[in-house]
This record gives C-alpha cells, sequence and structure tokens, in this order.
C-alpha cells in the first residue's frame, strides 16, 4: 500500500509540470495543450472603447508526464506488493514561427517494487544479476508542424515527429544507432458530443550489433481508429482497437510483421482538472498469430497517465 501511494504521489507532482504543446495527442494516452492567449477586450466606459493589444505570444512550454503501469493479473495475485512500472517525461519547447515547435525531454524508467526479487534477471532459474530500480532512458529531441491540410473534412493535421538520442547505458551497451518515431493523428468531429480520431504511429528502431538482433533495423508500428465520447470539454471516453506490428525482414522487401503481429483494444477516459490530464485506461491484447490472449489477466494492463503543461 505505501509503494502505491508513493508511486502515484510521485506520478501527481511531477505531472503538475505538463505536457508541452509539441506533442499531437497520440492514442490512447491523453496529452494537455497549454491554450496561447488570445486577445483580451478592456472595460468600456461612456465616454471610449478600446481594444488592448494583443498579448504577447508565448514562445517557450513545458512539460511532464508519467505513466503507471501494473498487469491485471500481477494485481489480483500480490496486491498492492505488486510490481508496477513507471514511465516518465520532462522537457519543455519552444515555438519557432507561429506553425512550428521545437523540444527536448529527458525520459526514465523507476520501477515501484516490495521486493528486491521483483527486479531479478534470471537464466535458466538461476538469478545471474538484478535490474536498476531507476533508468535513465534515451533522452529524445521533438519537432512539431501546424498544418492546413485536412482529410475528408477532418479537423486540420499537425506532423509530430521525436529521435531518441542513444546514450542510455543500454543504447550504448547494444550500440543501438537510436529510433525514429512519428504519430500521427486525423479528428473528425461528428457533433459536440462525438469525435472520431484515426491513428499511426511508427517507429524505426536503427540497431547495430544487438545481441538478439545483430545488424537489423526494425519497424514498428501501431494503427486504428479511437472513438471518442464528449461528457464536455475536460471530461471524455474513449474506445480504440488497433493493430500492433514489428518488422525485421522490411529491410529486405518482406513487409510481414516476423518479431511481432498483435491486437490490441484501449478502453479510458481523459479528464482535466486546471493543467493537469488524467488518462486512466484498462488494456488487453491478444497474439494474432494464434488468436489467444484478448482478455486474459496475463495479457491485460491498468495504466494511469498523469501530464500537464506550462
Amino acid at each position: 500500500m505505501n509503494k502505491t501511494i508513493l508511486g502515484l504521489a510521485l506520478a501527481i507532482a511531477m505531472s503538475a509540470q505538463a505536457q508541452e504543446t509539441t506533442t499531437a495527442a497520440p492514442a490512447p494516452a491523453a496529452a494537455a495543450e497549454a491554450v496561447p492567449e488570445g486577445t483580451v477586450e478592456t472595460q468600456t466606459s461612456t465616454t471610449t472603447v478600446a481594444d488592448a493589444a494583443p498579448a504577447p505570444a508565448k514562445k517557450w512550454s513545458g512539460m511532464a508526464l508519467v505513466e503507471t503501469i501494473a498487469g491485471v493479473g500481477s494485481l489480483k495475485k500480490d496486491g498492492g506488493e505488486s510490481l508496477m512500472t513507471q514511465y516518465g517525461s520532462i522537457g519543455g519547447g519552444y515555438k519557432i514561427t507561429d506553425t512550428v515547435t521545437v523540444g527536448a525531454r529527458y525520459n526514465f524508467t523507476n520501477y515501484l517494487i516490495s521486493d528486491k526479487e521483483q527486479l531479478a534477471i534470471k537464466k535458466d532459474n538461476v538469478v545471474t544479476g538484478y535490474k536498476d530500480q531507476y533508468v535513465s532512458d534515451d533522452p529524445t529531441l521533438h519537432v512539431s508542424a501546424k498544418t492546413k491540410a485536412r482529410v475528408l473534412g477532418s479537423e486540420p493535421y499537425t506532423f509530430s515527429a521525436r529521435y531518441y538520442v542513444p546514450v542510455s547505458e543500454a543504447s550504448q551497451d547494444n550500440k543501438r544507432n537510436g529510433t525514429f518515431r512519428t504519430d500521427n493523428v486525423l479528428t473528425w468531429t461528428l457533433n459536440p458530443k462525438v469525435s472520431i480520431d484515426a491513428y499511426l504511429g511508427v517507429r524505426l528502431y536503427l540497431n547495430q550489433d544487438d545481441p538478439t538482433l545483430g545488424a537489423d533495423s526494425r519497424l514498428r508500428s501501431d494503427l486504428g481508429p479511437q472513438v471518442n465520447y464528449n461528457f464536455t470539454d475536460k471530461l471524455s471516453v474513449y474506445y480504440m482497437p488497433f493493430l500492433h506490428t514489428v518488422s525485421r525482414g522490411y529491410q529486405r522487401g518482406d513487409w510481414k510483421a516476423d518479431l511481432t503481429n498483435k491486437i490490441y483494444q484501449d478502453i479510458g477516459l481523459n479528464w482535466t482538472v486546471g493543467a493537469i490530464t488524467l488518462n486512466p485506461y484498462w488494456e488487453t491484447g491478444a497474439d494474432l498469430n494464434n488468436g489467444k490472449g484478448m482478455g486474459s489477466d496475463a495479457t491485460s494492463i491498468y495504466s494511469l497517465v498523469v501530464s500537464g503543461a506550462f
């Protein structure tokens, strides 16, 4: 119980810093976006009517995000003593034009444990070492660009991309060359209550001398729709099924999902309070090669994403 409280306290404390404007809202996790200040009208008198000058455009922005994940099976078995994993980001952005923003983030992984043995590394049931409880991951460089492009009446498209700089201990040990990632979202607003998103996320893992994959790179894609129901502009629920594939053979013209071929379903909500957005969701998946796993405790997780912008 103490571990769970500590995890949630850490998540909320860090998230008070908040999600930057450079992030397109990748499904399923929410991404809070700072709203630029607009023109404010002055009060009027019986003799004059004046408009205030527009507020200076905000160039700098900051963000913080923490996602806490626990396996459904682990929670049912171990309760408050189950292993939980946190993924976090802290960073900032700078708007170089009215439409283009660049930024950088520090990323980390933190394990919430009740026993050191939960971090044990085993080979043939023999403990060979222990994972670090806190790990600095590869930092990321970001760019986003707002466009006027629309597809079949969608909202304007915003391009979002990032590069994972391979400076972490794991990347150095495996001589990785980093990862390119893009998150692409198209939104159709059907009415004030209902909207539909189409999401495509692509990651290109550039590997070299990887102990398991050799010099091969990997291409990952996540593709699916998301249906949103908006109770208010601050509270919404969503459902998202999506395909998750990873290919190594694409480099030789073989576009099969030869490493991973799965389907997932997410059900969650987004609730914004001030500058903070809470995004709890449940996710379950199945292997498309054998059809097993969907809905089972072993392949399902509970997650809480806490993010914010300043």
